[in-house]
């Protein structure tokens, strides 16, 4: 993947910026993740356990993507740089090394990440 192609990509995943993920959605996160770990290891743990309890609810229990869930803004990226993306593919973009680099460039400079996706939607 190109330099351009990265970008387009981590700045158009900021449309999860806005709204929220059923629980349903990322359950497989927090129970009975695999053999060795009940809980992703991927996360924050505080983190895991806050979304733990709100979907004790049950699987129709909404959480917002990040805590300006109504906000354009590049809050969904500072997220991620805590380990605290809710969905693992958002998750991975920072893990990754071909992204991981847009991740920490749209955390600390929010009009570089406005730039980039007026440019990845157009």
């Amino acid at each position: 993947m190109d330099w351009k192609e990265c970008a387009f990509w981590c700045a158009f995943r900021e449309g999860h910026t806005l709204g929220v993920a059923k629980c349903s959605s990322f359950k497989n996160r927090l129970s009975k993740f695999n053999s060795t770990n009940n809980i992703n290891p991927t996360p924050d743990e505080d983190f895991a356990k806050t979304l733990t309890g709100k979907c004790s609810v049950g699987d129709g229990e909404e959480v917002a993507f990040d805590e300006t869930q109504n906000e354009f803004d590049n809050a969904y990226y500072i997220t991620l740089w805590r380990n605290s993306g809710l969905l693992s593919s958002d998750q991975t973009s920072f893990r990754s090394s071909q992204t991981k680099g847009f991740v920490n460039m749209y955390t600390a400079n929010q009009a570089t990440f406005f730039n980039d996706f007026s440019q990845a939607i157009h």
